[in-house]
């Protein structure tokens, strides 16, 4: 009953796509639980001691593999996190302040009370935040103090250059700095808020803001830099005087060049609250709904806030979504039962470390069926580890629109169709159904047993087709667009009850390589045909004529015989074509290999065999002798067939009459015939 409702849903949901329209027939089931959070700062130790924090008391660690949730002290909003080493940090917040020991998160006093937007800390005995109302406190190794500020307005970011030299930004364009003594009020070059500031030196530091304000102080005055984006900015940091980056509202992300601003590729449109960058190859930005993301050295890349360990198991009736999200996961994903797994706008990642440790399995259906719906998703793993998609016993799935950056394996009775996606690898086999359309296949799509295939509109880079036992002739494969193709219609195939030929169709696609892989007690002839590989087992015998493949295997007694086309032209003495001309060829051995007659033109084409090719070695032919025979005058020549070759025969003393004895006998015979019809009809008059 489910597989029916399956085929239903496949069509409303096709018809949907076709007309722009997004339908989902399961529509209901349980998400997996992101971290729905905005996170508002990140702060690096090392490449494996990375801390976020944001809404709800949100406290995240990177340790090199994944990110964790870190047991907090508090619901309130956390906005800015530091970390002096791996046993004493900070974060500030919403009326709060927290301090990491090295085990875990303790309170500490805040001296005002208000809300705190960031903190920075030069040393362990000496740090400043600043936030609400321009409140500035600072830390001397014992406690926290509030310090007077010549300010009124919002604080949302402080940076220490030294302990003489510290520098706060917020609303309207306020700027303050620290002298050693007092917090003194610094001509700002705009009035809208500016969000960050960071630092290169005493005379080198850059501030940005809203509407994408860029400022830059060279150790005299701010001014105004001019900016690639309008886009808020949330967030600065400088790595050197050449290197820096800067993110902020729908995913914007710039950086600085040592010459100027431009904007640089975002995995996101979400908003950015923070970055910060180890070096010029390492870093992390944060934003809202728990969006990370970390610079390789090349481009900046997703990355999921927490990874699932262990097998995820969908079974009896559940039904399980992940949607708008990316979900790692350090195990294998196996749907079972009647369970059903739906994907939409996401990313799956296996976070595997070595080919084939994790899959996607639809298996057992007991008495339902497992079914996957994916719409917009990649399905990939860790460093491009090979991994599985498999569909067995009589699991469905509808694909659409996904990437698979492995193997799409379907078994047994299980039925697939795919639509709109990108696969490497794509495997059918057994009895099972696959429909592909307009899709990609970046490497092989291979059948073996009697599968059902449907392949419209799409681009095949290798399509393998496997045989068993099976008498046929195939001619003229080939890499190019395929109108319509069918191995049935298209192979003349007779296949024995012990063997197997795929039932497959395609319309309007194109295959860039075939390759064939023949078994059995088969025996195949292969006419004018290009393959990529070509592989013959167990006791096959292949006959390819004008054929090649660039890859041949054998296997057991398996073997190929390679023929080629021999075009013969038979002339007189003066270059005049010779019809009815016997051309004979003969084995190195004078046995017959082949003899035709030429036609009105002179010509006639052999089939002749160049070698036997099978596991212990290549066996040529060697020379033939080729003879031309007309009446009583004849020649001969030798060829050896290494490819399709021509040949020119020259009956030497020999013209072609006005009117050859072919020509002269049926005009005897014709004018005999009329002479009688004539005496007859005049005796009987």
């Amino acid at each position: 009953m489910k597989r029916l409702v399956f085929f239903f849903s496949f069509c409303l949901l096709t018809f949907s796509m076709l007309n722009g329209v997004k339908f989902f027939p399961f529509a209901n089931g349980r998400s997996y639980p992101w971290t729905q959070v905005s996170l508002r700062s990140v702060f690096i130790l090392n490449t494996s001691n990375v801390w976020a924090v944001g809404s709800s008391g949100t406290i995240l660690r990177w340790q090199g593999l994944a990110w964790r949730p870190v047991t907090g002290l508090t619901e309130a909003w956390l906005q800015s996190v530091y970390m002096n080493n791996e046993t004493d940090g900070w974060a500030v917040g919403q009326s709060t302040i927290i301090h990491w020991n090295g085990t875990f998160w303790e309170t500490a006093p805040n001296p005002t009370g208000e809300d705190l937007y960031d903190i920075f800390m030069a040393n362990q005995n000496d740090g400043w935040a600043v936030g609400q109302d321009g409140n500035t406190i600072r830390w001397n190794g014992t406690t926290w103090s509030a310090i007077s500020s010549p300010t009124p307005e919002l604080l949302f970011s402080v940076y220490i250059a030294d302990s003489s030299d510290v520098w706060a930004v917020g609303s309207r364009g306020t700027i303050i700095n620290w002298n050693g003594t007092a917090w003194n009020n610094v001509t700002s070059p705009i009035t809208t808020s500016l969000y960050d500031v960071s630092m290169v030196t005493g005379n080198d530091g850059w501030g940005v803001g809203s509407d994408g304000a860029i400022i830059h102080y060279n150790g005299t005055s701010w001014s105004n830099i001019t900016s690639p984006t309008t886009n808020g900015l949330r967030s600065v940091f400088m790595v050197n005087s050449t290197e820096g980056w800067a993110v902020g509202d729908a995913g914007t992300v710039i950086r600085w060049n040592g010459t100027a601003w431009n904007s640089a590729a975002s995995p996101t449109t979400g908003w950015f609250f923070s970055v910060f960058m180890i070096d010029e190859n390492d870093g992390w930005a944060v934003g809202d709904f728990g969006a990370i993301i970390q610079w390789n050295g090349v481009e900046w890349l997703e990355s999921s806030t927490s990874i699932h360990q262990g097998d995820l198991i969908i079974n009896g009736d559940d039904v399980f979504v992940i949607e708008d999200e990316r979900f790692d996961i350090n195990g294998s994903l196996i749907v079972e039962d009647n369970g059903t797994l739906i994907l939409r706008n996401a990313v799956i990642n296996f976070t595997q470390v070595e080919n084939y440790q994790f899959q996607m399995i639809l298996q057992n259906p007991a008495s339902g069926n497992p079914s996957l719906l994916s719409e917009n998703t990649t399905i990939t793993s860790t460093q491009n580890h090979w991994f599985l998609v498999s569909l067995f016993d009589n699991s469905t799935a509808t694909i659409s629109n996904t990437t698979i950056t492995g193997y799409l394996n379907i078994q047994d009775s299980a039925i697939a169709f795919v639509s709109g996606s990108g696969i490497r690898f794509l495997t059918v086999s057994k009895s099972a159904f696959l429909s592909v359309f307009n899709c990609t296949v970046s490497y092989t799509l291979s059948t073996s047993y009697s599968p059902t295939v449907l392949i419209s509109n799409s681009t095949i880079a290798k399509l393998n087709l496997d045989l068993d036992t099976v008498n046929c002739s195939v001619g003229n494969f080939g890499p190019g667009l395929f109108p319509f193709w069918n191995f049935a219609l298209n192979c003349s195939a007779t296949v024995s009850p012990a063997g197997y030929a795929p039932n497959i169709t395609i319309i309007h696609s194109t295959i860039s390589s075939w390759q064939l892989s023949i078994e059995g007690k088969s025996n195949a002839t292969l006419t004018n045909s290009t393959l990529g590989t070509l592989f013959s087992y167990d006791n096959t015998t292949i006959w390819m004529v004008n054929s090649t493949a660039l890859n041949i295997q054998y296997h057991l007694k398996g073997k190929i015989y390679v023929s080629w086309y021999l075009d013969v032209h038979v002339t007189d003495s003066i270059g005049q074509d010779v019809l009815l001309t016997n051309v004979t060829a003969y084995y190195p051995n004078v046995s017959l290999s082949e003899s035709k007659l030429t036609d009105v033109d002179g010509w006639t084409r052999l089939t002749l065999l160049e070698k036997m090719m099978n596991a212990t070695g290549n066996y040529p032919i060697g020379n033939y002798t080729l003879e031309a025979t007309y009446e009583v005058y004849s020649n001969e020549t030798t060829v050896n067939m290494t490819g399709n070759l021509q040949a020119t025969l020259i009956l030497e003393s020999f013209i072609i009459p006005e009117f050859s004895s072919i020509i002269i006998l049926p005009l005897f015979m014709t004018l005999t015939l009329l002479v009688a019809f004539l005496y007859n009809r005049r005796r009987f008059q």
